[in-house]
This record gives structure tokens, C-alpha cells and sequence, in this order.
């Protein structure tokens, strides 16, 4: 059985999830909310795409606050 994960340069599943955090600049556990929602058929496209549109959001939520 092939894993997607390594397949794509990744240790583990945790591994990119903690780097799909860090790039978009939010919380680990929301991109893993995330993934439980989209799973790993979707880790390299819709999930990242979710992750984008989190952190636009969080972004729009800071400078609302301002």
C-alpha cells in the first residue's frame, strides 16, 4: 500500500499537516479539522485550498479587530 504522504516528501501525515500550519500561519488543529473533513484523497488539493481560504479569513478577522 502506497503512502501519499512520503510519496510526496513527507515523513507522516503529521509531518505535512504541521507544515501546511506553518505556511498559512494557522493552527495546527484547525488544519487538522480540516483534513478530517476533505481526508487524504484531497491533502494535496482541496485541503490546501481550505487552508488558504483559513488563513484569508484570519487575516480579514485581524484587520477588522484593528
Amino acid at each position: 500500500m502506497s503512502n501519499i504522504y512520503k510519496e510526496n516528501g513527507y515523513n507522516s501525515r503529521e509531518e505535512y499537516l504541521e507544515e501546511l500550519a506553518d505556511e498559512y500561519g494557522i493552527p495546527y488543529e484547525m488544519v487538522y479539522s480540516l483534513w478530517e473533513l476533505y481526508g487524504d484523497e484531497e491533502a494535496f488539493d482541496g485541503l490546501v485550498s481550505a487552508c488558504e481560504d483559513a488563513e484569508d479569513l484570519m487575516l480579514f478577522e485581524e484587520d477588522r479587530d484593528e
